[in-house]
């Protein structure tokens, strides 16, 4: 099954690579006057980093497939993503930091054309 961002379809092979550095609880520990810490703690209702990344030798993305992603990047609205595996999240882009990075992917194993990019995404659910 392939990943699809906002009707765009996307090859299954991109990696969420920071899938499991995330926390579903935020916590502020602050010291009070007599040195004993003050916790607060609460559940992040959204925010998670989802970071698609291309390799190598999978994940990539065409020119065509590129300049729709590039056209949505203009528009800061929530867009839905469904994973290869069938879970799904409403995300924008995490504008901060570089949401796009793309590479053209050059001579490997076999030519490939040249239209055909490594690709990471940076999104953020909300």
């Amino acid at each position: 099954m392939s990943i699809f961002l906002d009707g765009i379809e996307l090859s299954s092979g991109l990696i969420w690579v920071d899938e499991f550095d995330w926390t579903p609880i935020k916590q502020k520990i602050t010291r009070t006057l007599d040195g004993s810490n003050l916790i607060q703690e609460g559940v992040m209702q959204a925010g998670r980093s989802i970071t698609l990344k291309g390799e190598r030798d999978l994940g990539w993305v065409t020119r065509q497939q590129l300049e729709q992603l590039q056209t949505r990047l203009a528009k800061p609205e929530n867009m839905p993503l469904t994973l290869a595996d069938g879970r799904v999240f409403t995300v924008r882009w995490r504008q901060s930091d570089k949401p796009i990075d793309a590479v053209p992917l050059r001579r490997i194993a076999v030519p490939r054309p040249a239209d055909v990019y490594v690709v990471s995404l940076k999104l953020l659910t909300v």
